[in-house]
């Protein structure tokens, strides 16, 4: 016995039902979405060949089809790739777009990635290119550059909850993908879940103060410094000496008469609330949207200018991650 399976990418949600009951009415079978639009499973087809069958009623549509056995469908392990897999990029090559050599670094990429180059030969080669490259850009990269790929925690987070053992792997840089697997595990928002009860009432102060959400305050704890453990390469002394040289940003803090955003949570907290209420937050309207942007999309031009409206970023080619149109095209990012 074996199952059905459909999936359109959720960017681009075509799986309708006029067409997902053609395919049942060809070949049979139990009809179950999983997501409406974007994935669905036909259980027990009777058709023969229900695989060939499937694509040829979905040929032309940006639909996938897969057939799988029933029996042992949970599966124990999951190995991910890192780039183009559980994020959007390959990070060699917005490495080299740092430094000006995408174009080149890109074109030994592609090559790789298409078996005409051997694979250890090519990262040797590109690598080699980037002698020189300062951890403080790598960071940079990561921070403004690489998104992780839609729907990547759910996977991890679902095969973990039925027992399944995860792993990332990556033929690139630990740098990228010790940070990534942090990230996209349960254990991460396990954590959150135990920071959110222990700094409850800090969390409440700092929000009836400056306005802007606990959950949000949590958020950029957690993903910033994996809540306080990791602090970033920046010279602790010279950054102290700046906040404290004539009581600059004095008000950031907690009001003790202490300011300690390294060793005291009120501290960073209420600092990242005072931050944020600073530049004009807005309590109860949507922070932001997940996206997904097209493959050569040209960061240079987005640093061209401070913000833009949602329905220009839509015409770069900027689109949600779920699908969706932006509820207000005029709201300004």
């Amino acid at each position: 016995m074996s199952v059905l399976c459909l999936i359109a990418n959720p960017a681009e949600p075509v799986l309708d039902l006029p067409l997902l009951q053609r395919v049942q009415a060809e070949i049979g079978g139990e009809i179950n979405w999983l997501t409406q639009r974007i994935a669905a499973e036909i259980v027990k087809p009777k058709h023969a060949a229900p695989l060939d069958a499937a694509r040829a009623l979905v040929a032309g549509r940006p639909v996938d089809v897969a057939l799988v056995p029933l029996v042992n469908r949970r599966k124990k392990l999951l190995i991910a790739d890192m780039d183009s897999t559980m994020i959007d990029q390959e990070c060699i090559d917005e490495l080299a777009d740092a430094v000006g050599i995408k174009d080149e670094v890109a074109a030994i990429t592609a090559r790789a990635m298409n078996g005409e180059l051997d694979f250890e030969a090519a990262l040797r080669t590109r690598v080699k290119l980037l002698k020189g490259l300062k951890v403080s850009r790598m960071e940079e990269v990561r921070r403004e550059r690489i998104t992780f790929a839609p729907g990547g925690r759910a996977l991890v987070q679902t095969m973990k909850t039925h027992g399944a053992f995860t792993s990332l792997v990556s033929g690139g840089f630990t740098y990228f993908a010790d940070y990534i697997g942090k990230r996209v595990t349960d254990g991460q928002s396990a954590k959150g879940r135990d920071n959110a009860g222990e700094w409850a009432q800090t969390l409440a102060a700092v929000e009836a103060r400056y306005g802007v959400q606990g959950e949000i305050l949590l958020a950029i704890w957690g993903i910033e410094t994996n809540f306080g453990g990791y602090m970033g390469g920046t010279n602790t002394v010279h950054a102290l000496a700046t906040l404290t040289h004539g009581g600059y940003r004095a008000d950031y803090f907690r009001g003790d008469g202490h300011k300690d955003s390294w060793g005291s949570v009120p501290d960073a907290l209420a600092s990242a609330g005072n931050y944020l209420g600073g530049f004009g937050w807005r309590a109860g309207e949507t922070w932001g949207y997940e996206v997904k942007l097209p493959r050569n999309f040209d960061y240079r031009h987005v640093w061209s200018a401070t913000s833009a409206s949602l329905k220009d970023w839509a015409a770069s080619g900027v689109a949600r991650a779920n699908g969706r149109t932006f509820p207000r095209d005029s709201d300004t990012a």
